[in-house]
């Protein structure tokens, strides 16, 4: 049985039942803050804004006690800090992970775990502050497993089931809208008037 952390889950298997059961994680993003999957959101170019993690949870193994993931971001979208150091401090695992936080920014993966209190329903695992390029388009944010080794397994039941390789990871698409200028605003209003002047004018 792998560990996280150093931490054998083999005494929380006797506990539980239910570890034969089939199971899977949908993990995805969340960027307006209802806790739900967004499978598009829409930005400013240059702004920094939030991406926050979450999977969900089947409960078919006592909840979730601990979680692996890598985060794929396309090259001109980035985590917000200019140099290592910032961007470490833009990724936070949520506080009721209660181990110490694993994380890096190349790649971009976050580990964590909890000692006593398993997770169910809708899980936050951490945030991630992003920044915009200032190039308007399309970006897709994608999601992984962190890579596996000899020590530890990522999304694991309290039971010891380990959900990685059926993990359901969904993207999201992130726009790049550029924002209107005054001038174009001062332009719209002004057709806008013309228009409105014509409609009133009295038919000769």
């Amino acid at each position: 049985m792998k560990t996280l952390y150093g931490l054998s889950i083999a005494g929380a298997a006797a506990l539980l039942a239910c570890g034969s059961a089939n199971a899977a994680l949908s993990i995805y993003a969340d960027f307006n803050g209802d806790s739900v999957h967004d499978a598009a959101t829409s930005v400013a170019p240059g702004t920094a804004f939030t991406m926050q993690l979450y999977a969900l949870d089947d409960g078919l193994h006592g909840g979730l006690t601990s979680y692996g993931i890598e985060v794929m971001l396309p090259a001109m979208l980035v985590i917000d800090g200019v140099g290592a150091a910032a961007q470490m401090a833009s990724i936070v695992s949520d506080l009721h992970w209660d181990l110490p936080e694993s994380k890096s920014v190349s790649p971009i993966e976050v580990i964590d775990a909890s000692l006593f209190s398993p997770f169910s329903g809708m899980v936050h695992l951490a945030d991630m502050t992003l920044r915009a390029p200032i190039t308007p388009g399309t970006y897709t944010v994608s999601f992984k497993n962190v890579e596996p080794d000899l020590t530890f397994d990522g999304f694991v039941g309290f039971d010891g089931f380990v959900y990685d390789p059926s993990n359901d990871f969904k993207s999201s698409v992130i726009t790049v809208v550029p924002e209107p200028t005054i001038s174009g605003l001062l332009a719209l209003g002004i057709a806008a008037l013309g228009w409105m002047s014509r409609q009133r004018r009295p038919a000769r």
